[in-house]
């Protein structure tokens, strides 16, 4: 018989902070503007209900630490079988050492020697599955990975901008992938990208620049994040083209697969990429009402959601899909 090595999500968690703040917290923050009403109509458009910020204390590497030790929990995984760790977010806590060396060390993974930090911003969650799952296939020395992806938006945001501030949040996902032989294929099937630079200066953190950041005549507000606003319609039609073309490549259609997780930066944009592809919006989840956007971690906060609902079952054909600043588009196959 022949055998398949596969790389599958042993399990996945996630972390949000205490603090919850919603709608309403948001429109009295930008009366003093004289925004509220502009703020509504963007909250409703990208379908907020609730946001989660840190408290004193915790960080994009905080949070990390705190989903991995729940997936940890969760799976009944040893730390020291352990053997890679990728953590990926655009505001890491330390650019030295890396990020995922101080998770190897808070949670005990003495035994993971390829540790690494990727950031490839809102799409960081799905490269570092496409990377892990690429070079574990090819390496057998390697059988179990944590990938980590953070974002702590409440912390570069500008309070004054209307678009970031009131629908960007802070959260952490944590996945175990795990090495297994099996007389089917499943895991990890395939992913693709497409990128285009033309929006690269759209949005831009810090917006002065890392060499810049410690002169003294630079603003606060320079160093935080800086999103001007810009047209996006297009990118339905993007996440259609590689969605499809990956399809294609794979022998599948559109029907074929059972449940889409996208990016939750924008319910309109999920909800017209998939009208688009003529697929009903009850097989995708959307968790952007109850978390808000948390970055790079956003699409296995639909994972966990869908989960719990019982909305994915073995056997279940995935499609993730998300987009990150500049523009960079990715979509993954995945079979449970």
């Amino acid at each position: 018989m022949k055998m398949y090595r596969n790389i599958v999500i042993k399990g996945e968690e996630i972390y949000t902070p205490k603090k919850k703040v919603d709608n309403n917290y948001f429109e009295r923050h930008f009366k003093k503007f004289r925004q509220d009403k502009e703020a509504g109509e963007l909250m409703n458009y990208f379908g907020r209900n609730e946001r989660y910020f840190v408290s004193e204390g915790e960080n994009t590497l905080t949070m990390a630490i705190d989903a991995s030790k729940k997936v940890i929990e969760k799976t009944k995984t040893n730390p020291k079988d352990i053997d890679m760790i990728l953590f990926t977010s655009d505001n890491p806590e330390y650019a030295l050492p890396t990020n995922a060396v101080k998770i190897h060390q808070a949670i005990g993974a003495t035994n993971a020697h390829i540790v690494l930090d990727i950031n490839a911003n809102c799409i960081g969650m799905l490269t570092s599955l496409d990377f892990a799952c690429r070079y574990a296939k090819n390496n057998e020395k390697i059988r179990t990975i944590l990938l980590v992806g953070s974002a702590c938006f409440s912390k570069i945001t500008r309070k004054d901008d209307v678009v970031s501030y009131p629908n960007f949040s802070d959260g952490s996902s944590a996945v175990i992938l795990e090495a297994k032989e099996e007389n089917r294929i499943r895991g990890f099937i395939d992913s693709n990208y497409t990128t285009c630079s033309d929006i690269c200066d759209k949005v831009e953190y810090p917006k002065c620049g890392y060499s810049n950041i410690n002169k003294p005549e630079i603003l606060k507000e320079d160093k935080k994040m800086n999103f001007i606003r810009h047209d996006v319609s297009y990118f339905s039609d993007e996440w259609k083209k590689i969605m499809t073309d990956m399809l294609d490549e794979n022998s599948l259609r559109i029907d074929d697969i059972d449940h889409f997780l996208f990016s939750q930066f924008n319910k309109e944009e999920v909800k017209e990429t998939l009208e688009k592809m003529e697929v009903d919006l009850n097989r995708h989840t959307f968790v952007g009402e109850k978390y808000g956007y948390t970055g790079v971690a956003s699409p296995m906060f639909a994972l966990n959601e869908a989960i719990k609902e019982e909305k994915i079952k073995e056997g279940s054909k995935l499609m993730f899909c998300s987009v990150g600043v500049g523009y960079t588009m990715s979509t993954i196959i995945y079979v449970c």
